[in-house]
């Protein structure tokens, strides 16, 4: 059995905000791994609120941005914007 979200060996996540919106990214990997390569996750927030001043967060999209060997490690985020 495999999870769509990655199954994080060690919860390293990454909180960065751009543009009004939160990008959270997690590096994860299946536990079936041929490849010996983990992945890194990524989900766009979207935050509202509302009347009475309550944040609310809608996920807007999940998707794997990138395979890395296993020996890697997510460091750093950073917004770059041109």
């Amino acid at each position: 059995m495999h999870h769509r979200n990655g199954g994080s060996s060690d919860n390293t996540t990454k909180l960065v905000s751009c543009g009004g919106k939160l990008f959270l990214i997690w590096e994860g990997y299946m536990k079936h791994n041929p490849s010996n390569r983990k992945k890194i996750w990524c989900a766009e927030i979207t935050l509202e609120t509302d009347d009475e001043g309550e944040v609310w967060g809608n996920v807007e999209w999940v998707d794997v941005v990138q395979s890395v060997p296993t020996q890697s490690a997510l460091l750093h985020c950073l917004v770059v914007s041109v």
